[in-house]
């Protein structure tokens, strides 16, 4: 951990039974290495001397030279692309700026709603602040459940300490709730999309979200669909049936349609037999999570089932995918992905927490959402991402992406 970090970490002991929440993490004092580029030269490189270096791409020399008088724009902002280029992730010394600014961070969970999601998102959380110079606090909210009343109760208790920002962990049932309260914080939603609650209201100016757009992945990937006609299968949960109704608004002419619950799951390999006559041929949407996916794949391998194309959102978009399942299960297989490039340095050190940031969505958006609250406080810091918030939402890119045995590559 860094030494200039002031860590105010106060997990709150009400969270319920400290088993179930007791998670020791010992980390090491030492910082991950990263290069830093040091000025040995002694005479002084103006403005003039930098746009040579930069001409002349002495890349090492322009980092090392720029000195805090430098007030270009220009120069200022090819200094942070080359930092970034280069994966130099510290200023040279004697450019970093002491500040007295803090982080006041709250995590508000329903924990009997997100079950291990909790642990991931606290994991998450830390594994930014701990990466960064600026000093924080951090503390976490359970307001056990998504009613109304709890929630109001677990905002008015993160205002009441003086936090400054909050990040909300909830389902679009706790989403729908929140957008109704009036909040004296900024509140960031990784989990959920905004036009997810647009029916409970327009959100209040201070509520952000950063889910994904599942309805853009779906439009994204009907050009690829080539069946005669669709088949859907949609995963029992909220967000299953709601992608089945995104395929069928995008206007894609549905022939067969399975609500997969887990029931069905467990007797697929019998009731798979009498939808060939459906999946032949067609374009299979699967809308369900990796291990049904699994399974459906496999099933339709398995009975020699072959559908024009397979086509999945970010549901699927998991290295787990290719271990469940053989090259031949993923044939004609595209997947839409929104998770982006984010900086080597924070995947690293996300890692060491176990927190996945290049196939888990919601830590990817959880520290996206950090990184906009810490850069508020502390705006000279480097980012770690790339996606911007539009409004209250944040905007993702969407890429496509086909299998091989080992890795998805993209295609667009």
């Amino acid at each position: 951990m860094k030494p200039s970090s002031s860590l105010s970490l106060l997990l709150a002991l009400a969270l319920g039974s400290p088993s179930l929440w007791a998670k020791a993490h010992l980390l090491s004092p030492l910082p991950l290495p990263h290069q830093e580029a040091i000025n040995i030269e002694t005479e002084p490189c103006d403005e003039a001397c930098l746009y040579r270096l930069d001409k002349e791409e002495k890349v090492f020399s322009f980092i090392a030279r720029f000195h805090p008088g430098i007030t270009s724009e220009a120069l200022r902002a090819r200094l942070a692309i080359l930092m970034e280029e280069n994966d130099i992730h510290a200023a040279p010394f004697y450019m970093v700026k002491k500040s007295r600014s803090k982080l006041e961070i709250a995590l508000l969970v329903p924990k009997k709603s997100i079950g291990r999601y909790s642990v991931t998102t606290i994991d998450t959380i830390l594994a930014y602040l701990v990466s960064k110079e600026g000093a924080f606090s951090f503390e976490v909210f359970d307001s056990q459940d998504e009613s109304a009343t709890s929630l109001a109760k677990a905002i008015q208790k993160v205002e009441s300490k003086g936090f400054d920002y909050a990040i909300a962990l909830v389902t679009h049932q706790g989403a729908s709730e929140l957008v109704k309260l009036s909040l004296k914080i900024p509140l960031y939603i990784p989990s959920v999309h905004q036009k997810q609650v647009l029916q409970a209201g327009t959100p209040p100016k201070n509520i952000f979200f950063g889910g994904i757009d599942y309805e853009a992945q779906i439009r994204a990937l009907l050009p690829y669909a080539k069946g005669s006609t669709v088949s859907l299968y949609n995963d029992d949960s909220y967000i299953g049936q709601k992608i089945g109704e995104y395929v069928k608004l995008a206007g894609a002419q549905v022939g067969f349609e399975e609500s997969f619950s887990n029931t069905k799951a467990a007797e697929f390999n019998k009731g798979v037999k009498s939808q060939g006559r459906f999946i032949q041929g067609s374009s299979v949407f699967l809308n369900t999570p990796i291990v049904k996916s699994s399974l459906i794949l496999s099933q339709f391998t398995y009975n020699g089932y072959k559908p024009s194309d397979i086509l999945s959102t970010q549901i699927n978009y998991n290295h787990s995918l290719l271990s469940l399942t053989q090259p031949k299960d993923r044939e004609n297989l595209y997947i839409a992905n929104s998770i982006g490039e984010a900086s080597r340095e924070i995947i690293e050190y996300s890692a060491i927490l176990k927190s996945d940031l290049q196939y888990d969505w919601i830590n990817y958006s959880t520290s996206l959402g950090v990184e906009y609250f810490y850069r508020t406080v502390f705006p000279e810091a480097i980012p770690y991402f790339n996606e911007k918030l539009e409004g209250n939402q944040v905007n993702y890119p969407i890429r496509l992406y086909q299998t091989k045995p080992d890795r998805f590559i993209p295609i667009n």
